[in-house]
């Protein structure tokens, strides 16, 4: 069975220890001091050193936080510019969506051969006779359909 440090993911930040803190006091500060006395004086120099202490590790877990906040900060940012290039594109789907249908059923015409035939063939006349007879006049569909198909 994994102990509960393995089930956790490991952190850039080291793990918080607490010292053990010992009285440091002068000994010419405990000379001729009673008992009471020189207990209480002990006692502040633990207070001192555990208030430093405390306040160091306070400003180091401050600054964790702070480097926290600004990659949380960047990643909800990626986030969201991930969604709205996820919605640009499926709004670019969907206004092609209509256009592959007919490119599909080409594509599956195209493996007809006897359809590959006519549309070589039709390319050929196309661009062989019909457009260079064409391109000698300006543009018009009137004139175009009239020089194909013959008009009154």
């Amino acid at each position: 069975m994994p102990s509960s440090n393995e089930s956790q993911p490991k952190s850039s930040y080291p793990a918080l220890d607490k010292p053990e803190f010992k009285p440091n006091v002068p000994s010419f500060l405990l000379e001729g001091a009673s008992e009471q006395d020189r207990y209480i004086i002990e006692q502040l120099s633990l207070v001192n050193q555990y208030a430093q202490w405390a306040v160091t590790t306070e400003l180091s877990t401050h600054e964790q936080v702070l480097k926290t906040n600004g990659r949380l900060i960047r990643a909800e940012k990626d986030v969201k510019d991930a969604k709205e290039d996820l919605n640009s594109l499926k709004s670019q789907a969907k206004a092609v969506a209509p256009f592959i249908k007919p490119v599909m059923q080409f594509a599956a015409l195209w493996e007809f051969r006897p359809f590959r035939w006519v549309f070589y063939g039709f390319t050929f006349f196309f661009f062989t006779y019909l457009l260079p007879w064409y391109l000698k006049s300006p543009f018009s569909i009137e004139t175009f359909v009239t020089r194909l198909f013959g008009g009154p």
